[in-house]
């Protein structure tokens, strides 16, 4: 899923004022949440760069991948839709998005942790590999 596309999504589903800047801080905000917990703390994680987005960039950042892959990146709609229910202080929705939001992003580090061997202090590890093929969990990463 691109920046985008996930902006996309959320205004169809939840119609908003919020301007777009704010929506890309939000899902740097996850994708910072990922690089920091799961990426940094595997294999490979501590040679992969992630410097964020650019919200003032309206040209080239809709087409950025997010880090997440299908089906775990409804997380991102699901936490701007948490960050528009806050800011709306529409409490009850909060919490009902946070719990979906919540419950993506542990699917997806689950996911995450049965496909990237976790960093082990010295030594190095092998990649992770499924049926001989190399399978993408990070497009954004190359992972």
């Amino acid at each position: 899923m691109t920046i985008g596309e996930a902006i996309r999504q959320l205004d169809v589903i939840k119609p908003n004022a919020v301007d777009r800047a704010a929506k890309v801080r939000w899902l740097e905000e996850v994708d910072f949440a990922v690089y920091r917990e799961l990426v940094m703390t595997h294999e490979h994680g501590r040679s992969l760069i992630f410097n964020g987005y650019n919200p003032e960039d309206e040209s080239g950042a809709d087409d950025k991948l997010l880090l997440a892959v299908k089906p775990y990146d409804r997380m991102y709609v699901q936490y701007l839709a948490c960050q528009i229910d806050l800011q709306n202080q529409e409490y009850d929705l909060y919490q009902n998005d946070a719990a979906l939001y919540n419950q993506s992003y542990d699917d997806y580090a689950k996911y995450y942790n049965r496909q990237v061997m976790p960093m082990q202090s010295g030594g190095l590890h092998a990649r992770t590999w499924n049926g001989g093929e190399r399978k993408c969990i990070c497009p954004a990463l190359n992972l």
